[in-house]
């Protein structure tokens, strides 16, 4: 099985946090001339797949920038590709990220979903519009309530959102009172992300200028571990450390990328892992033109990964998921030296052995993990 990431590059708006390869302002003409290219870019990929017959996509997902900018005669036209070169199993997740800005709602969300997307995420990110004014969202909080009840309206199978905690000067009130209104809201799947501030975004900038000030990591973690209890009560389960779903609706798509499957990543700065090969494509939209339009693998980077690094690989992102890590070589050399590791967090008290042999990440290790996988690559 193959998992496809279509990347869109336009946004409305670039958020203060942002350090995706997106941007504003993009003409029509732009945006259809890259729309081609994708499709050209997915025939390409099908041709130079090192597998034979060619796996049948999964899931596919469109992320970006803001693909809810993208007219549903496009998404059609991306979907059916991807099933004329590769073919699209059964029951496959078709996911797309959406902005709550997006204008005629309505009739854009009922046109996606005649498309073929059957998954809706909402980047909902707060409902306190101070927050998003601060974090440069094009929505305010009563559209991000009126899209989400218009895309369960259009018949998507699944609806989740995204919200983003441990804004400067946030209150723990302030981030509960959003955490029950989303709740509200009713959504099958709900990602939780800590605001941070990559080198190069606006954020950032302003931080080292001394103009905001971040708020502390212990506040943060309080804030993460609030969430957690307020959302697992209410019937979504923690499945990977920053989701939570209901049964059944856990993203299929992100669980190829922490269960270490081989997905395809088209369009702009997107990554492929495959064959245990790892690709980046070009960030910079002429070189990306120019190599698609050659009939070239627009390759920025690729990588060969060594067998115990995949192995490391592995168990670091598996750890991240409430079903844990298996290994599936525990006694070669590289599985023992592995295990011997593992068994060190252990002792530390950031794993433990389940029942069924899994390792997996102890729940209150859940904000402090990347020290622990740190020890693994």
């Amino acid at each position: 099985m193959l998992s496809v990431y279509i990347h869109y590059p336009f946004c409305a708006s670039k958020c203060a946090y942002c350090d995706f390869v997106s941007r504003p302002g993009s003409s029509p003409q732009e945006r259809a001339a890259y729309e081609k290219l994708i499709i050209k870019e997915i025939a390409g990929a099908a041709e130079r797949l090192p597998f034979r017959p060619r796996p049948a996509a999964n899931t596919i997902y469109f992320g970006g920038g803001t693909p809810s900018l993208m007219e549903p005669g496009t998404v059609e036209r991306i979907i059916k590709e991807i099933d004329l070169r590769f073919g699209i199993r059964q029951g496959a997740e078709i996911s797309m990220e959406s902005n709550p800005a997006a204008e005629k709602a309505g009739e854009w969300l009922n046109g996606a979903r005649a498309a073929g997307v059957n998954r809706l995420v909402v980047g909902v990110q707060s409902l306190d519009d101070k927050e998003l004014s601060f974090l440069g969202r094009a929505h305010n909080a009563r559209q991000a309530s009126s899209f989400f009840a218009k895309a369960r309206a259009s018949g998507f199978d699944s609806v989740g959102i995204d919200l983003i905690y441990g804004l400067p000067g946030q209150r723990a009130r302030d981030w509960e009172k959003t955490l029950e209104q989303a709740l509200d809201m009713n959504p099958d799947h709900v990602s939780l992300y800590c605001l941070e501030a990559p080198q190069g975004t606006r954020l950032a900038a302003d931080i080292e200028s001394g103009k905001i000030k971040p708020l502390d990591g212990d506040a943060q973690a309080d804030m993460y571990f609030a969430a957690a209890r307020a959302i697992e009560s209410s019937g979504r389960a923690c499945y990977e450390i920053s989701n939570f779903s209901r049964p059944g609706h856990e993203c299929r798509h992100n669980l190829v990328y922490w269960l270490g499957g081989d997905y395809l990543g088209v369009g702009l700065s997107a990554c492929s892992y495959i064959g245990g090969e790892r690709v980046e494509n070009e960030r910079g939209f002429s070189r990306y033109k120019e190599k698609v339009e050659r009939g070239e693998r627009p390759a920025r980077s690729s990588e060969r990964l060594s067998y115990p690094r995949r192995l490391r690989e592995s168990a670091a992102m598996a750890l991240r998921t409430s079903a844990g890590f298996v290994s599936p070589d525990i006694h070669s050399f590289h599985g023992r030296a592995l295990e011997a590791d593992l068994a060190a967090l252990e002792r530390d008290g950031f794993i433990e052995t389940k029942p069924s042999g899994a390792r997996a990440l102890l729940p209150d290790k859940r904000f402090v993990s990347d020290s622990a996988f740190s020890r693994l690559i």
